[in-house]
C-alpha cells in the first residue's frame, strides 16, 4: 500500500481498510517512505517563536526549541536589565547573581558614642547601575557599665560606585536599647540599589550611648543581583 491522504466525516464507519491505511501512513511518514518527508516544527504554527527548525519526532529538542531555549543550557531566558523584564518562569540564582560574599565575626573592638567600623568590610567588586544588593548582618557586643541606645549602620565604606536605600538614603540604621553587661546579637537586613557604576565595599559600623559597647563584632552576608530586574 502507498501513502494516501485520509479524511473522515461525522458518523463515518472506520473500516478495517481505513485502519490498515492509517497504519501504513504512520509507518511511511516515520521512515520517510514513498516521498513522505518529516514535518518540522515551523509547520505546526506560525505563532510559536521557534529558535530552530527541529524534527517533530525529536521531542526534547522540539520542546526546547518552542520555548526558545538553548539546548546546551536549558534555563529559561530573561532580560534583567532596565530595558526589559521576564513575565514568568523560574530563574536559577547563579544566572542572576553577580557576586556573593560572607564574612564571619572577626577580632572584637570597642564602640564609643561616635560611629566606627565593627569587624571587617566586604569587597563586592565591580557593580553596575541598577544592580540590587541583598544583605543581612549582625552586631554582637555588650554595654560596659551603663545601659543606653546602640545604633547599627550598614553602608558603603569605600569604592567608586554609589548605592542607595529607598530613593536617596545611602545608609541604613537600626537603633535599639541595650542593658549593661548583657550580650546582644542584633540582626539587620535590607536591599540596596546601585545608582553609579564602579567598585563597592560595604561594612557595618555602630555607635553606643550610655557606655561603650565592648567586645563588639559583626558578620555580613551579601549577594549582588545582576541588573536589578529592571528597577
Amino acid at each position: 500500500m502507498a501513502y494516501i491522504f485520509q479524511t473522515y466525516s461525522f458518523n463515518q464507519v472506520y473500516t478495517s481498510a481505513g485502519a490498515n491505511q492509517t497504519e501504513v501512513n504512520i509507518r511511511d511518514h516515520s521512515h520517510g517512505n514513498n516521498g513522505v518527508s518529516s514535518i518540522t516544527d515551523n509547520a505546526l504554527s506560525s505563532n510559536v517563536p521557534l529558535k530552530n527548525t527541529l524534527n517533530i519526532f525529536s521531542s526534547s529538542q522540539r520542546i526546547n526549541g518552542a520555548l526558545g531555549l538553548n539546548i546546551a543550557q536549558p534555563n529559561a531566558p530573561g532580560d534583567f536589565s532596565i530595558s526589559g523584564s521576564m513575565k514568568n518562569g523560574i530563574i536559577p540564582l547563579p544566572r542572576m547573581r553577580r557576586t556573593e560574599a560572607f564574612i564571619n565575626p572577626g577580632a572584637p573592638n570597642n564602640v564609643s558614642n561616635s560611629f566606627s567600623i565593627v569587624g571587617s568590610v566586604i569587597d563586592l567588586g565591580t557593580v553596575t547601575q541598577n544592580d540590587i544588593i541583598l544583605f543581612q548582618c549582625r552586631l554582637i557586643g555588650s554595654k560596659s557599665t551603663v545601659s543606653g541606645e546602640t545604633t547599627i549602620r550598614f553602608s558603603k565604606t569605600s569604592g567608586t560606585s554609589a548605592a542607595i536605600f529607598m530613593s536617596t538614603t545611602s545608609e541604613l540604621d537600626h537603633v535599639f536599647y541595650s542593658r549593661a553587661n548583657v550580650t546582644v546579637r542584633v540582626p539587620m537586613s535590607g536591599i540596596m540599589r546601585v545608582v553609579t557604576n564602579g567598585t563597592l565595599i560595604v561594612g557595618v559600623s555602630a555607635k553606643s550611648e550610655g557606655s561603650d559597647l565592648i567586645n563588639a563584632q559583626s558578620e555580613i552576608h551579601a549577594i549582588v543581583l545582576n541588573g536589578g530586574f529592571g528597577l
